[in-house]
């Protein structure tokens, strides 16, 4: 099961974030863009610099993120209550939830019972950052779809920071 770490203060940065592997270190993917502004948009690169996938957001009122590759939609994450802590990600042929403490960055991304993404702030190097665990299954075996997986994480931040701000 892959562990990526993410940085926290993601959107407070304006240039690139990267997303490294946890243990390693190795860097593994970077997020340019600037999640503070009016609109969003975030590219979602590998260490070359080859864009995978685009987070935009979706109107400044419903806190929507959709998520693009190859120009194609792939994701919607929005939030229905972050009060009772509810994101759901609307994808062309299923829906995934993220269930848990999604404000304190301790949740599960789930479908249909089956955990696909394991978010946490525990074990991770210093207190700007959080895991997140990919799990070892068929469905999201191949990188694109860690890739998808990876971005509906950030979109998840970003409305979490928004929600704080």
């Amino acid at each position: 099961m892959p562990r990526y770490v993410v940085a926290r203060k993601l959107l407070s940065l304006s240039g690139a974030a990267t997303i490294t592997e946890d243990g390693t270190g190795r860097e593994c993917f970077r997020v340019h863009g600037n999640g503070l502004s009016l609109h969003t948009i975030l590219s979602f690169q590998d260490i070359h610099g080859a864009e995978l996938a685009v987070i935009e957001q979706r109107g400044t009122a419903n806190r929507g993120y959709d998520i693009q590759r190859a120009g194609l939609f792939a994701a919607r994450v929005r939030s229905t209550s972050l009060v009772h802590q509810r994101v759901v990600v609307e994808m062309p042929d299923n829906t995934i939830e993220a269930a848990g403490d999604i404000l304190g960055m301790e949740y599960q991304l789930t479908r249909d019972g089956t955990t696909l993404v394991t978010v946490t702030t525990r074990w991770t190097p210093g207190g700007g950052s959080f895991a997140a665990d990919i799990a070892d299954i068929a469905d999201i075996a191949d990188i694109e779809d860690q890739v998808l997986m990876l971005a509906v994480v950030v979109a998840i931040e970003i409305i979490h920071h928004q929600e704080e701000n």
